[in-house]
């Protein structure tokens, strides 16, 4: 008994994947780092890295780089408890003692 392997491959300008998923000239390639945006170029897959501003979180948020995603976001700090303690309409943020 003999297996026949198939190589599949792409027309001109078109770039396939290690899966054989077939992109056309100009398409987005997936990749699995959050970090890069991919594009097939006639023919040949070409990354760039993503370029991330860092954000300005407000009082009580904290800068956060999930693991998922390439660029850092703001999430409410798990040290700051938001006191609303309202002086004409100015909020103020005290951080929780043994945080």
């Amino acid at each position: 008994m003999s297996c026949l392997h198939y190589i599949v491959l792409g027309a001109p300008g078109q770039c396939v994947d290690e899966d054989g998923n077939v992109f056309d000239d100009g398409d987005e390639i997936p990749d699995d780092d959050p970090c890069k945006t991919c594009r097939c170029d006639n023919g040949e897959k070409i990354c760039a890295t993503v370029q991330c501003d860092i954000p300005v979180c407000g009082p009580g948020y904290e800068i956060v780089y999930p693991p998922d995603q390439c660029c850092p976001s703001c999430q409410k700090s798990k040290q700051y408890r938001h006191l609303r303690s309202l002086y004409g309409h100015t909020c103020h943020y005290s951080p929780i003692p043994g945080l």
